[in-house]
């Protein structure tokens, strides 16, 4: 080799050293780089110790918060007390408007009271008709010249009748009225052809309402008619018996329903009873009922 060639085989191997030495510092700085540094140790602070004032300031903050929800407490305790007051005087309020009210309408006169709307005052007015059904019996004998016409006369007899009453109130419901009620019709038995019983009386009549329900009774003076008209011995003409003037009493019971503000229509039954003589020669009693469909004003 000549001088040349080992000079530059020199130059590279001291190329090739300083590269080495170039890499060899780069690696240990990045890995001085890469460490993590240590924790520096930190000075200690010593933390200040509490003296007897801040103890008392914190003891005065406590209690003072203490007030503070005393007071909270109490304030809620008020309104809740205000609240029941509140409310108890609106109970009250109420409870005396509801009494002044009924009160009010207490004192309030009826409508139909002052109007006399379906209510039994002032003039009262009652006809009546119906079917019925009677039975006679008489003891004695009625004579026509020397012949003896009627001879303890009895039967029975489907009648149809009739009931008048006029009168007024003498207190509410309470009406007192005058009564003449008849019963007629064809005997039962073949020479007794037809009978009639009559009555006049004073009745009372009592309603009970609002079922508008009554019941009424009179007494008074009574008769009763009979006419035989066969012919036999003596007598081609009817022959008629008028019992005299006798006592006789009447009891109903009814039922009457408002089609206006005074008439009133229903439905009734009466019982009627007279006992009558003729001449002291012929007693007759009479029994009759009579089912009535009534039309009343009052």
């Amino acid at each position: 080799m000549n001088r040349n060639g080992k000079r530059n085989l020199r130059r590279m191997a001291a190329g090739f050293g300083i590269l080495l030495l170039l890499s060899l510092t780069a690696v240990a700085q990045a890995q001085s780089l890469a460490a993590p540094e240590e924790a520096k140790p930190q000075p200690s602070i010593a933390a200040p110790e509490k003296t007897a004032a801040d103890y008392q300031m914190e003891k005065a903050k406590m209690e003072a918060e203490k007030a503070r929800l005393d007071a909270e407490k109490a304030r809620l305790e008020t309104e809740k007390i205000r609240l029941e007051l509140e409310r108890l005087k609106t109970d009250k309020s109420a409870a005396a408007k509801k009494d002044d009210d009924k009160a009010e309408k207490a004192n309030e006169p009826d409508k139909e009271a002052v109007e006399g709307r379906h209510r039994h005052d002032g003039l009262f007015l009652r006809m009546s008709t119906g079917p019925g059904f009677g039975v006679f019996m008489g003891k004695g004998t009625k004579n026509h010249g020397p012949v003896a016409i009627y001879d303890d006369p009895e039967g029975y007899v489907s009648t149809w009748g009739f009931v008048f009453s006029i009168g007024g109130n003498v207190a509410e419901n309470l009406i007192l009225h005058a009564e003449f009620a008849g019963m007629g019709g064809f005997a039962g038995q073949s020479e007794h052809h037809e009978f009639g019983g009559h009555h006049l009386g004073l009745g009372v009549t009592y309603y009970f309402m609002p079922a508008n329900i009554y019941i009424t009774g009179s007494v008074g003076p009574s008769f009763v008619t009979m006419t035989r008209n066969d012919t036999f011995d003596h007598c081609d003409d009817d022959m008629d018996l008028d019992a005299a003037i006798g006592i006789g009493a009447s009891f109903g019971v009814g039922r009457e329903w408002w089609i206006s503000d005074n008439w009133a229509l229903g439905v009734g039954a009466k019982l009627l009873y007279s006992y009558t003589a003729e001449d002291d020669d012929l007693d007759m009693h009479h029994v009759g009922g009579l089912i009535l469909f009534t039309a009343t004003y009052d």
